[in-house]
């Protein structure tokens, strides 16, 4: 039972995130709330990976992105899974192209693409591909 409160609580606290950053779009208390998170679940790459996420998605409608607050806690999450997750290396490297660091994002995406699994390989080389464009 244990483990299923847990889930829930990961679940309440994205959605909180995803309402202050999409929904109210109050910038300042959903990137106060992101770094709450960022403590709270420090360990947990996949939360880790979806608040930095949420903040650089180029699909989502985020008019003030904090790439800084979002570099903190994707860095996090690349660390707790040794830099061999592609799906979170792909949120770094989306990080460093928001900042400004195209040579990083090149370098950071190629990894991505070697450590990513077949089924998200072609999107990860498509971003790849943008970022070499300069786009």
């Amino acid at each position: 039972l244990m483990g299923q409160s847990k889930a829930a609580d990961k679940n309440i606290a994205m959605t909180k995130f995803q309402l202050l950053l999409i929904g109210k779009k109050d910038y300042p208390k959903a990137y106060e709330y992101a770094n709450e998170l960022a403590t709270k679940y420090k360990d947990d790459a996949m939360v880790l990976n979806a608040v930095a996420w949420s903040i650089v998605d180029p699909e989502a409608e985020v008019e003030k992105r904090d790439a800084d607050v979002a570099m903190k806690i994707a860095a996090q999450a690349v660390k707790v899974t040794n830099e061999k997750d592609g799906m979170i290396l792909d949120t770094l490297a989306r990080c460093y192209w928001l900042k400004g660091d195209k040579a990083k994002a090149i370098e950071l995406q190629k990894k991505a693409v070697t450590l990513s699994p077949e089924e998200i390989k072609a999107q990860i080389e498509a971003t790849l591909k943008e970022y070499e464009k300069g786009k």
